[in-house]
């Protein structure tokens, strides 16, 4: 394991066998989404249009998937290890991705007070079909979602912290 100095005093972990291919370009700290990423501009034959482009260290570690989309397993997304690189299904990539919602009515992912019933309803989309139940209090709909989460995304379910 090596380190790769990034812009602000961060750094980025790769494998041995990458760092001399990395460590070749000076890379940045990206933030998006309240997420941080290692990037480098790029341009000349790898950028083709005028526009400024990056390139994430990820994407050079571990080449992509059509139709998939890449997530680190450990959730730190400065370690590009290959270890801890995955390609997933769009279907994990809207469970684990962070959803800002400004009109959130729960502390809790999946679930919403549902006025015209009156009660909270958790709910849970996969494959484009959505699974949704009615409850009486928010921390049963929180439950509820975790176990179908598990179900649904197995080892990338994401599991509420229940209070």
């Amino acid at each position: 394991m090596k380190k790769i100095k990034l812009t602000q005093n961060k750094i980025a972990i790769v494998d041995d066998e990458d760092y001399p291919l990395l460590s070749r370009h000076s890379w940045c700290l990206y933030e998006k989404n309240g997420l941080e990423y290692a990037v480098m501009s790029v341009s000349g034959l790898y950028n083709k249009s005028n526009k400024n482009k990056s390139l994430y260290m990820s994407q050079i570690v571990k080449s992509g998937k059509r139709g998939f989309f890449q997530i680190h397993k450990n959730k730190n997304t400065l370690d590009n290890r290959k270890k801890n690189l995955e390609y997933v299904s769009t279907n994990f990539r809207r469970h684990i991705g962070r959803i800002i919602n400004k009109n959130k009515t729960s502390k809790y992912k999946g679930v919403h007070w549902y006025s015209d019933h009156k009660c909270w309803r958790t709910q849970i989309t996969f494959n484009k079909k959505r699974f949704s139940k009615d409850c009486s209090s928010e921390k049963e709909a929180a439950i509820l979602y975790n176990k179908k989460a598990k179900e649904l995304f197995e080892t990338y379910a994401y599991q509420n912290k229940i209070q």
